[in-house]
């Protein structure tokens, strides 16, 4: 096997970790998004109690949506 064709063998490893580090990604938007938007459609749904819509929307969404974005920020940083 020459340097060509050890070269390519690399490139095509590489290329194939790149897309399933995207394709993670890619997955944990979708899962993120869908949790959030549950989270904020759970604080609108209990409106009419005193303290909990506060709660969730003003320190649950925020916080879930922190961890998700670093979790998001490290699949990025892989590639």
């Amino acid at each position: 096997m020459d340097w060509l064709e050890a070269s390519l063998e690399e490139y095509k490893a590489v290329w194939q970790e790149k897309m399933a580090s995207m394709n993670t990604q890619q997955s944990t938007l979708q899962i993120a998004s869908a949790i959030v938007g549950a989270i904020f459609v759970a604080g609108l749904n209990f409106w009419d109690k005193p303290v909990v819509p506060e709660f969730i929307l003003l320190f649950l969404v925020p916080v879930v949506s922190y961890l998700f974005l670093v979790i998001w920020m490290v699949n990025c940083k892989e590639w």
